[in-house]
């Protein structure tokens, strides 16, 4: 057994290892430490002169921006395809849409952009048979209808709502008046609402604001020449560098994109899809109905009056014989395909003067967006009207009352849309009397109509100076 003076000798030995040991890793920690905070060390110089330098030349930027929003570049060629040639310009998005249109070409046979942007139906006035729109034509014109609409339509639609909200407000006060209704708190008085009942605009289809026949072309003067003016513009910012430093290949790629947008532009099949229908005769007094359905606040009467689309048919959307592609246009579309990748690539080597190039993508990408989303009237798709009559009420059936007694049939024709189940016993017995009447009403009509544009002929040839008749 130790002795006392044995362990104290043996403690003191063991502090001295320690004290050992601690000296002797004192310094390499130290060394570490210092390593580990040296290689951490924030280098704000370097980080400040790589975003400068990116933004001073931001080299690779435009090869990636030139495959982002294929679907605005399918949207503007759908709405300016019309004329001999489609002046989309050379944007961001050619890439993306030319490599999505051979996906396109080979599965799905079509370039139009594959459903419309609003949903609506089409009636056929005569015989009431519904159908699901699937034209992008028609689908437009719903979606801007309240853009386009003739402006004794908007002054009804505001009465309208002002006669509701007068209603409303009438309601409102003989409820609070009644003490069994009263629990304590009033409630609030009623705003004035954004819709109420149904608008019913009649349109005549095929002839001017005049009334005289004019054929269904379409009318894109102001968007063909906007485009050309940014195709323009394009290449007055391309020809910059060329002339301060030399430098011709932002020029080349800008001519190059242009080109190749502009045949893209003018396949047939463009044409073929985006009016996919037959016309009516000048002599046919066919009506059709275009709305959003039950609870929308319009419904359009479109009634023939001349040479024109017939919506029903144009509804239906592409037909197989005009959806099919032909190997020309398959080749066509995979040739622009490669050459929209060669052209990537090439802008992709570009290494100076890369902000003219940025600057005319942004340009044309502006300009796209425009012609993709503007608000377009019924003209420029070729489809020509002009304003006869509008019906407005609070309540739909009496509308579609006072629609029977101007447009017979139409009306009727409405009633499935409006309301698909059963009707009560005097509206029953009304529509009878309704369909009973209908053919000599149509004649009283067509009569009434002919007249009034015998008297206006007239009138328009005594108003002729004698000096312009001789």
């Amino acid at each position: 057994m130790a002795t006392f003076k044995e362990r104290i000798q043996n403690e003191c030995n063991f502090i001295d290892h320690l004290d050992l040991i601690r000296s002797s890793m004192a310094p390499v920690s130290t060394d570490m430490a210092t390593h580990i905070l040296s290689a951490r060390a924030f280098n704000a110089t370097s980080s400040v002169s790589q975003l400068r330098q990116t933004w001073v030349n931001p080299t690779g930027t435009i090869s990636v921006l030139l495959i982002l929003g294929g679907d605005v570049v399918q949207k503007a060629l759908a709405q300016l395809v019309g004329g001999r040639l489609t002046p989309v310009s050379f944007s961001f998005g050619w890439v993306a849409y030319a490599v999505g249109a051979v996906v396109s070409a080979v599965g799905e046979n079509k370039l139009m952009p594959p459903s419309p942007d609003c949903k609506a139906y089409v009636v056929n006035g005569n015989n009431g048979y519904v159908r699901e729109n699937q034209s992008w034509i028609l689908g437009r014109m719903m979606r801007d209808y309240e853009d386009w609409m003739d402006k004794n339509i908007k002054q009804a639609l505001e009465d309208l709502l002002d006669k509701s909200h007068r209603d409303n407000i009438q309601k409102w006060e003989e409820e609070i008046k009644k003490p069994e209704k009263f629990s304590g708190r009033q409630s609030a008085r009623p705003s004035r609402p954004s819709q109420a009942g149904i608008c019913i605009s009649i349109y005549d289809a095929g002839v001017d604001k005049q009334g005289h026949p004019i054929p269904p072309t379409p009318a894109l003067g102001f968007f063909i020449y906007s485009g050309y003016a940014i195709m323009l513009l394009q290449l007055g910012i391309a020809a910059i560098p060329l002339g301060l430093s030399g430098d011709f290949a932002i020029l080349m790629y800008t001519v190059a994109g242009n080109l190749l947008s502009l045949f893209t532009g003018t396949l047939k099949q463009w044409h073929r899809e985006k009016w996919s229908c037959r016309q009516t005769e000048e002599t046919s007094r066919k009506v059709t109905i275009v709305t959003r359905g039950n609870g929308a606040q319009h419904a359009i009467v479109i009634r023939n009056r001349g040479i024109s689309f017939n919506l029903e048919d144009l509804a239906t959307g592409a037909r197989p014989s005009d959806a099919q592609m032909n190997r020309h246009t398959r080749v066509c579309i995979i040739a622009l395909a490669a050459l929209w990748i060669v052209l990537l690539i090439s802008v992709s080597g570009q290494n100076t003067d890369q902000w003219y190039l940025m600057a005319i993508g942004a340009i044309g990408t502006l300009h796209n967006i425009y012609l993709a989303g503007w608000p377009c009237p019924p003209e420029t798709y070729g489809i020509r009207l002009k304003y006869h009559d509008v019906i407005t009420d609070t309540k739909v059936m009496p509308a579609l009352y006072n629609l029977e007694r101007v447009v017979p049939g139409a009306g009727r024709a409405m009633l499935s849309t409006f309301f698909p189940g059963e009707l009560r016993e005097d509206e029953e017995r009304k529509w009878k009397e309704f369909k009973e009447t209908a053919k000599d009403r149509a004649r009283t009509v067509e009569e009434s109509e002919k007249r009034a544009n015998g008297s206006s002929s007239a009138s328009s040839v005594q108003d002729v100076p004698k000096s312009a008749a001789a």
